[in-house]
């Protein structure tokens, strides 16, 4: 069992999706507490996790059905809300009840609304397992999920503990080594990062866009499609920055209707290392003013760059748009 802190030190990229998908706009955690009371009936109750110290912990009515079964057993799952995309995170462990005042009231005093009594029992939640669930080709027949868990399953090659459900069922064809395996694992997982950016523009989703990006991500621009010399790119924006990005495409979103969205994966490459990857992408995409039906349009072919972040891949680089007919 592990405290909320050492889950975050293990497994850094799991605590942010965490906090991230349990941590709602208005800073107030939110998601749905299953338990077990002592008779083995299931109940499933609305929560608000409180992040306090190292710690995770809940303040349940004294008399609720998940403070009696907390009590009783002190097994817990607990899932956030679904994000974009149907995007899924849980934990589980065990929750024990607070005795120490001193520690009751530093929990009182971070929870953020003050809907709740100071004489409701406190639990601190121990993190046994966890489980991180994104989703490929979204709304389409062939969607699949993506599963990380943590800690890591035994028995996955190197570097594949984020394989995608059907390589985890399936076994490979005869001839076929686990390290190759690995490789059409992880060109999956590019692929679903590449579905996931396209269906964030589709939906003009800026929180599920910046979802994507390593904190280190640069990105350079052409100023035109022609411009293959980087001596004549530009940079309009910086290092990333979350909540600047975020603004800037919702601004975009505001001021401009999507005409259509076209995006057509050319190749995708793995490093030998199975830590790096990179996917070409033909782009089409417009736009349209609102105010005066101007049009915008992004055409070209992209290189985005992916990088291995734990379990999870992050978009790193990315080059401008740029044309390459009869190149």
């Amino acid at each position: 069992m592990a405290s909320w802190s050492e889950f975050e030190k293990a497994a850094p990229e799991f605590g942010a999706a965490g906090r991230r998908l349990l941590i709602g706009m208005d800073g107030v955690a939110i998601g749905f507490l299953a338990s077990v009371g002592a008779r083995g009936a299931p109940h499933l109750a609305p929560v608000c996790p409180i992040f306090c110290g190292a710690h995770l912990y809940l303040s349940a009515g004294a008399h609720t059905p998940k403070a009696a079964d907390l009590r009783s057993s002190g097994n817990y799952v607990l899932h956030a809300f679904l994000a974009a995309e149907d995007e899924e995170f849980q934990v589980a462990g065990r929750a024990l009840e607070v005795d120490d005042q001193t520690e009751c009231a530093a929990v009182h005093a971070a929870i953020p609304f003050a809907a709740f009594k100071t004489t409701d029992p406190i639990f601190r939640l121990s993190i046994e397992r966890a489980l991180w669930v994104c989703w490929e080709r979204v709304g389409q027949p062939e969607t699949q999920p993506v599963r990380r868990r943590w800690p890591p399953m035994e028995g996955l090659p190197t570097g594949c503990s984020g394989r995608s459900a059907a390589p985890l069922t399936a076994r490979p064809e005869r001839g076929v080594d686990l390290a190759t395996e690995c490789q059409v694992s992880i060109e999956a997982e590019i692929q679903a990062m590449v579905d996931r950016e396209t269906a964030a523009w589709d939906r003009q989703d800026a929180r599920a866009l910046v979802a994507l990006f390593h904190p280190d991500m640069v990105w350079p621009w052409p100023p035109d499609g022609q411009a293959h010399d980087p001596a004549l790119w530009v940079f309009p924006q910086g290092r990333f920055d979350r909540e600047r990005w975020k603004s800037g495409w919702e601004e975009l979103f505001r001021t401009h209707e999507l005409v259509h969205n076209r995006r057509r994966t050319v190749r995708i490459e793995v490093s030998a290392e199975a830590d790096g990857a990179f996917a070409v992408v033909d782009v089409d995409t417009m736009w349209r003013r609102r105010a005066d039906g101007e049009l915008m349009h992004w055409q070209g072919r992209a290189c985005k760059g992916y990088s291995k972040v734990g379990d999870a891949w992050l978009l790193i680089f990315h080059t401008g748009l740029l044309g390459y007919e009869g190149r």
